[in-house]
């Protein structure tokens, strides 16, 4: 964005303006996705996220395409799985993805 001065005035200066510019870069943006438990048997958990860095009143669904949500594995046995956020983007922010866990018990 351009910035220019005007109406300056003084009777002993000859003002002269420069004009300027102003950069903004996206804000930092983290989506982590939240970890969870079950127990071997129960039914496969809806996988969710915490954002932090929206601004300006953003919430998730403001992001220009959403994240996506991913399970490491089809099979849930006893064990542990990496759950990650993939695909979101938005011209606003820098997005950071950080992975989270299923634990079956």
């Amino acid at each position: 964005l351009a910035i220019t001065a005007s109406g300056f005035e003084a009777a002993d200066y000859e003002i002269t303006t420069i004009a300027g510019t102003l950069t903004i870069t996206p804000a930092a943006l983290e989506i982590r996705a939240n970890d969870l438990t079950i127990t071997y048997g129960d039914v496969r958990p809806t996988l969710t996220a915490t954002y932090t860095g929206l601004v300006n009143g953003d919430t998730a669904a403001s992001l220009a395409v959403a994240p996506n949500l991913v399970l490491s594995a089809s099979d849930l046995r006893a064990g542990t799985y990496e759950i990650v956020a993939t695909d979101a983007a938005d011209p606003n922010y820098s997005i950071t993805f950080v992975p989270g866990t299923l634990t079956v018990a």
